[in-house]
C-alpha cells in the first residue's frame, strides 16, 4: 500500500513537468515565426505597390508595425511564410509585409519608353515639333 501511494505522488509530480493544464499553450506567439521559406524560388527584390504600407515585426497583422514604406520603394527579398515576406529595407532594417503589396517587376525600368524616345499624344517627337498624325 505505501508503494502505491509513493507512486501515485510520484506521478502527480510529473503532471505539470509534461504540460497538464498548463496555459502556456493558450498564449498568443510574441515572435517572428521562424517557418519562413528561402529558396532560389523567391523573387531577390520587390517593389511596394501600395500608396503607404505598415512593415510588421512578423508574419501577420497580429504582430508590432516597426516602419513604413511608401510606393515605389525597392526592398530585398528575404524569406516568406504565407503570403507574407520577408524583407530588408533601407539600410539593415527587416521585418514583413503582405505580398499583395509587392510587384517583382521593376516599375522604374527603361521598357516605358520607346526606342527611339518617349512617345507624344500624336505620335513620335520630332527635332522640330510633333509629327502630325498621317490622314
Amino acid at each position: 500500500m505505501k508503494r502505491a501511494i509513493f507512486v501515485f505522488l510520484f506521478v502527480l509530480t510529473l503532471l505539470p513537468a509534461v504540460g497538464c493544464g498548463s496555459k502556456a499553450a493558450d498564449t498568443a506567439p510574441t515572435t517572428a515565426p521562424t517557418t519562413v521559406r528561402t529558396t532560389a524560388a523567391l523573387p531577390q527584390v520587390g517593389w511596394i505597390t501600395a500608396d503607404s504600407l505598415r512593415v510588421r515585426g512578423g508574419a501577420g497583422m497580429q504582430y508590432d508595425i516597426i516602419g513604413g514604406l511608401v510606393q515605389g520603394d525597392r526592398v530585398e527579398i528575404t524569406g516568406k511564410s504565407g503570403d507574407w515576406y520577408a524583407i530588408r529595407f533601407g539600410e539593415t532594417e527587416t521585418g514583413y509585409v503582405s505580398g499583395q503589396y509587392l510587384t517583382f517587376e521593376d516599375p522604374f525600368s527603361a521598357a516605358t519608353t520607346a526606342p527611339d524616345g518617349p512617345i507624344a499624344p500624336d505620335g513620335p517627337i520630332a527635332p522640330d515639333g510633333p509629327v502630325a498624325p498621317e490622314k
